[in-house]
């Protein structure tokens, strides 16, 4: 397989009720994985405008939208995505055992199909699995959780070690 000229190698998760993900692994010249993150199926048309797809119900987007955002993303994913009520700081928790959103701004699973979720606009999104597959942890990371050690939390509540650990820096702004 191959992304933009690099080698990859993909590896196809399925099983669950409802949806598969993939982990993709961009092989850098001496073919160590160099980025990993897990896709959901790219089928997705929202509703919100303009151009994005909200899937917010608190940021002053429409709520109606948000919510049927939510519903279409739900129909791709193995189960209900376990929301963070997310508040700028380092809480993690484990998203195996949520059944609504708790104040926390990352999230552990390690039951296949749980769905980690965050929210972001110009916070960082940062992703993690490890190379076995058997975790995926995802973290809201904003200058307060950066400072206080959000990422630093995520890693350790994974309880693997760092070097088994392969992190995805999502989009975000910078200077």
């Amino acid at each position: 397989t191959s992304l933009a000229g690099a080698e990859t190698d993909v590896q196809r998760f399925g099983g669950c009720d409802g949806g598969a993900a993939e982990l993709w692994t961009i092989n850098d010249g001496s073919h160590l994985p160099s980025l990993s993150t897990l896709w959901a199926p790219s089928v997705y048309e929202g509703v919100a405008e303009p151009l994005v797809a909200s899937t917010g119900l608190r940021t002053g987007d429409d709520p109606g939208a948000g919510t049927t955002n939510r519903a279409q993303l739900r129909r791709h994913l193995p189960q209900e995505p376990k929301w963070l009520d997310q508040q700028h700081g380092t809480e993690v928790i484990e998203a195996d055992a949520i059944e609504r959103p708790l104040p926390a701004d990352a999230s552990v699973a390690r039951q296949p199909c749980t769905v980690c979720a965050i929210m972001v606009a110009d916070c960082v999104p940062v992703l993690f699995t490890d190379r076995a597959g058997t975790l995926v942890a995802a973290s809201h990371a904003e200058w307060r959780g950066l400072a206080g050690g959000v990422l630093r939390k995520t890693v350790q509540w994974t309880r693997a070690a760092p070097e088994e650990l392969l992190p995805h820096l999502g989009p975000a702004v910078g200077p």
